[in-house]
C-alpha cells in the first residue's frame, strides 16, 4: 500500500545520515519551467496564469516534497521564484522534489494606513490561496512528479515566509476576528488545505499573535535580530507613512511555547543579520544556515520534535539599543551595529548601487559586490558603483567601515 511504501521512504531516510542532507553527487536533476497549476484574476482585474518550477531526481522513486515560495512583499514583481532557483537546485539534490511556486503579487498602495492594511491583507490573501491550489496541484499529480505526499513541506522567504504561515495557522475565522472578514467574499473561500510533515519560515511574520492556535505542525522559524523589514518582535511593516501591524518571530514562538500544548518548533535568532540575510543563497550556505535548515527538515520527517530557541553567532554586534527576551527566557541585549547605520539601495534611471551613510560618518567605506554564486566582481571605496554592464539579479553587498562589517543584498534590473 502507499502508506506502507512512504514508511518505508521514512526508513531510508532516516536510518542513513546522509540522506537528505548532503549532495548526491553524480545524480542529474530534471528541471520542469513554468509548470501551470492554474489561473487566477490579479488585483487589477487581469488574469494571471499562475506556474511552478519543478526541480526533482527522474529516479521513479517518491520523494519528500519541499513547496518553497520567494519573497517581494507581496508587491515587487520582479522578486518571482528566480529568487529561489538557487535553493531549489540545492535541496533536489540532497533528495527533495522542490516546487518553486510563483503567486499573484500587487495590489494599490493606498491612504490611510486602514486602507493599507485592506489592500496588503487581499493581497497576502490572493498569495494564500494559490499556494493552497499549488499544492493541492502536486498532490494530485504525485505519480507524475515521484512525490510522497505524506512527506510535504512548505517554506520560504518573506512574503513567501508570511505565506507558509498563513498555510499553518490562518484561518477565515482570524481574519473575521481581525477585522479583515470582508476580503473573503469578493476573493473566494481558502481552498482545500492538506496535512503538512513540516514548515519554515525564513524571516517570515504574522498579523497577530492570536492566529496560532493549536496546530501541530513543525515549523523552523529564522530570522535576523537587525530585520528591517519585518521585525522579530511587535511591529509594523509597510512602505514610508503607510503602515500595518506584525509580529515577527520572537512573538510567535512566544505564543507557541505559552499555549502550553507542546506545539513543536524551533526558532533561531541570527544576531546582527538584517531581513536580506535570509535569502537562501551561496551566503546563506556559507554562514551556516542551510546546514541548520536541512538539518531541521530532516528532523521534521524523522523524529518527534519538541520546542527549542537558539541564539546564532551570540557574540555577533548588534544593531539597536533593545533587549529581546527568547520563548525560552533567554534575554540577549542589542548595541549598535553597522547594518542599522547604512542603507543601499539601486537606483533604476541611472544603473548606481547607492550607499548612503549618515553626515556625521566620515570614514571611507570599503565596498565589496559578490554575484549569488559568491563570486566578487567589484571593489572599491565608492559610495556609487555602476552596473550599467552587470546582468539583471541579486548581489551581494559586504561593507566595511570603522572596524565593522555588514552583508546585505541588492536587486539589479
Amino acid at each position: 500500500s502507499f502508506a506502507s511504501f512512504s514508511n518505508a521512504q521514512n526508513n531510508t531516510y532516516c536510518n542513513n545520515p546522509t540522506a537528505l542532507v548532503t549532495q548526491n553527487i553524480g545524480v542529474l536533476i530534471s528541471k520542469k519551467s513554468n509548470v501551470s497549476y492554474g489561473s487566477a484574476i490579479e488585483y487589477d482585474n487581469t488574469t494571471q496564469n499562475l506556474v511552478m518550477d519543478f526541480y526533482f531526481q527522474n529516479n521513479n522513486v517518491k520523494k519528500p516534497l519541499i513547496v518553497i515560495l520567494h519573497g517581494g512583499a507581496f508587491y515587487y514583481e520582479q522578486e518571482n521564484k528566480t529568487e529561489m532557483s538557487f535553493a531549489s537546485s540545492y535541496l533536489a539534490k540532497r533528495g527533495y522534489a522542490v516546487a518553486n511556486v510563483e503567486y499573484r503579487v500587487g495590489f494599490n498602495p493606498v491612504e490611510p494606513s486602514s486602507s493599507f492594511t485592506n489592500e496588503i491583507s487581499k493581497a497576502s490573501y490572493r498569495a494564500y490561496q494559490d499556494v493552497a491550489n499549488a499544492i493541492n496541484f502536486l498532490y494530485d499529480s504525485a505519480d507524475v512528479y515521484q512525490i510522497d505526499t505524506n512527506l510535504v513541506l512548505l517554506g520560504g522567504f518573506s512574503a513567501g515566509a508570511v505565506t507558509a504561515l498563513n498555510y499553518v495557522y490562518t484561518d477565515a475565522q482570524d481574519l473575521i476576528d481581525e477585522g479583515l472578514g470582508s476580503i473573503i467574499a469578493p476573493l473566494g473561500p481558502i481552498p482545500l488545505k492538506h496535512k503538512l510533515k513540516g514548515a519554515f519560515s525564513l524571516a517570515g511574520s504574522l498579523p497577530n499573535r492570536n492566529f496560532i492556535d493549536n496546530e501541530m505542525t513543525p515549523v523552523f522559524f529564522m530570522q535576523g535580530s537587525c530585520d528591517e523589514v519585518l521585525p522579530i518582535d511587535s511591529g509594523s511593516f509597510g512602505f514610508g507613512a503607510l503602515r500595518t501591524p506584525t509580529v515577527g518571530s520572537n512573538v510567535l514562538t512566544q505564543q507557541l511555547k505559552n499555549n502550553g500544548l507542546e506545539q513543536p518548533f524551533r526558532f533561531d535568532i541570527y544576531r546582527s543579520f538584517s531581513h536580506s540575510n535570509m535569502i537562501p543563497d551561496q551566503s546563506f550556505i556559507n554562514s551556516g544556515q542551510m546546514n541548520n535548515l536541512l538539518d531541521y527538515l530532516k528532523k521534521m520527517i524523522c523524529t518527534n520534535i519538541g520546542q527549542s530557541c537558539n541564539i546564532q553567532f551570540p557574540n555577533a554586534t548588534q544593531c539597536d539599543n533593545t533587549t529581546i527576551t527568547l520563548c525560552d527566557g533567554i534575554t540577549i541585549n542589542i548595541n549598535e551595529n553597522l547594518a542599522n547605520r547604512f542603507n543601499l539601495y539601486f537606483d533604476e534611471i541611472d544603473k548606481n548601487i547607492i550607499l548612503n551613510l549618515p553626515e556625521s560618518e566620515t570614514a571611507t567605506p570599503l565596498v565589496n559586490i559578490y554575484t549569488i554564486s559568491g563570486e566578487k566582481i567589484h571593489t572599491s571605496e565608492s559610495k556609487k558603483i555602476n552596473t550599467n554592464n552587470w546582468k539583471s539579479g541579486m548581489y551581494i553587498v559586504e561593507i566595511a567601515y570603522n572596524n565593522n562589517n555588514s552583508i546585505k543584498k541588492v536587486f539589479i534590473n
